[in-house]
């Protein structure tokens, strides 16, 4: 596919495996879908959860643990900037994709059936000579 020039979206694989390289078409006619500060592939819909969503995060004591994990190699000098993330158990009567319609966030991600996904700031910027990553 010849993408100089044109719109396109990366989804990558689970653990960075498969990348899977789309078309703005070609990803809605698969599925998936995305919505970068307004610009989407999605179909219109309007979607209000009407129920909330029971959360079970990991427990203070694993947190704890990983917290101090992390400013023990901070402190080292391993590394200046790091995302600690968990996963969470989320159990709703909504669908992954009621989720994405519903969530207020600038970057968000559907892929049919596996994954629903919702970033507040960018990540990485790409430019024709340059690259840069964010916190």
């Amino acid at each position: 596919m010849d993408l100089i020039g044109s719109s396109f979206y990366f989804p990558f694989g689970l653990y960075g495996r498969k990348p899977q390289f789309y078309s703005f078409e070609e990803a809605s006619s698969k599925e998936i879908y995305f919505n970068v500060k307004g610009l989407t592939n999605a179909p219109k819909r309007d979607t209000k959860l009407h129920s909330s969503l029971k959360v079970t995060p990991v427990s203070e004591k694993t947190y704890a643990s990983a917290f101090d994990y992390v400013k023990h190699h901070i402190g080292k000098g391993d590394s200046f900037l790091l995302n600690l993330t968990f996963k969470s158990q989320v159990e709703t009567e909504h669908s992954l994709l009621d989720l994405f319609y519903a969530a207020e966030a600038p970057y968000k991600f559907y892929k049919k059936m596996t994954l629903s996904c919702f970033l507040q700031s960018v990540l990485l910027k790409l430019r024709t000579t340059t690259s840069t990553a964010f916190p």
